[in-house]
């Protein structure tokens, strides 16, 4: 029942640094040049990893930790979520919002500039606004403490919302309008992503969520990419505005 809550601290404190990043990135360069910026994100993402490092997983008694091959594991977490009831239309919709909502993410800098014709201080805008939406998000569920686990009617829903707002992105070009929406979108790419993963994670065994919360992750960070390799191309055809509209509507 606290698996909702603990995505959504998980978003907050992720997306947190979405707002805060833009903003002292901002000043380094300005003040120390690209180089010392480059360092600073090398030295944080080095800490990271140690303090990753330290993290250990204790079985559960009476489960000892069986270790397989890589590749035999990865097939038997691919079975066993075709196999679980729902799941397959879960990953599908993570794959939607990923080329549907945070593919937009992946274009701000195209989109500041072609289409708001704004520089570093205007991405920086709609950095820090789509992710104070994802962190509203965070405190929202944090708050709430629902606990309950969202229906795909629900899923689909916060997905429909998604595409209404790339649409309305699409048809700006004022910077303050263009923030809002960009809070927006980052509210609901991550709450559709907290639905997603809580359900998920609710439903799996034991034994197999590692497994499907690593597919899940694959399909969440690499549409992305697709998606805005997508954007791009429709961009060049259509302008970024048009692209924008194009997807939406599909």
């Amino acid at each position: 029942s606290l698996y909702l809550s603990a995505a959504g601290l998980g978003a907050f404190v992720f997306n947190f640094s979405r707002i805060v990043g833009p903003v002292v990135g901002g000043l380094v360069i300005a003040k120390y040049g690209v180089v010392l910026a480059f360092l600073i994100s090398a030295i944080s993402s080095f800490l990271y990893v140690l303090f990753f490092m330290r993290v250990s997983l204790t079985p559960k008694e009476g489960q000892p930790l069986e270790r397989r091959a890589l590749v035999r594991e990865l097939i038997d977490g691919v079975i066993y979520l075709r196999q679980l009831p729902g799941a397959l239309m879960i990953v599908l919709l993570t794959g939607l919002n990923g080329l549907l909502g945070r593919s937009f993410f992946e274009i701000l800098p195209a989109y500041n500039g072609a289409v708001l014709a704004s520089g570093a201080e205007g991405l920086a805008t709609l950095t820090a606004a789509s992710g104070a939406g994802a962190a509203c998000l965070g405190i929202y569920l944090q708050i709430s403490r629902s606990g309950k686990q969202g229906s795909m009617l629900s899923m689909i829903f916060v997905l429909a919302l998604s595409c209404f707002v790339l649409q309305a992105l699409g048809l700006t070009n004022v910077m303050f309008v263009a923030a809002l929406l960009s809070a927006a979108m980052g509210f609901l790419a991550t709450y559709i992503g907290v639905l997603v993963q809580t359900q998920l994670q609710v439903t799996t065994d034991d034994n197999h969520r590692g497994r499907v919360m690593s597919i899940w992750t694959t399909v969440s960070l690499g549409v992305p990419a697709i998606g805005a390799f997508m954007l791009g191309g429709l961009g060049s055809l259509f302008g970024v505005s048009g692209s924008l509209l194009i997807s939406g509507t599909l």
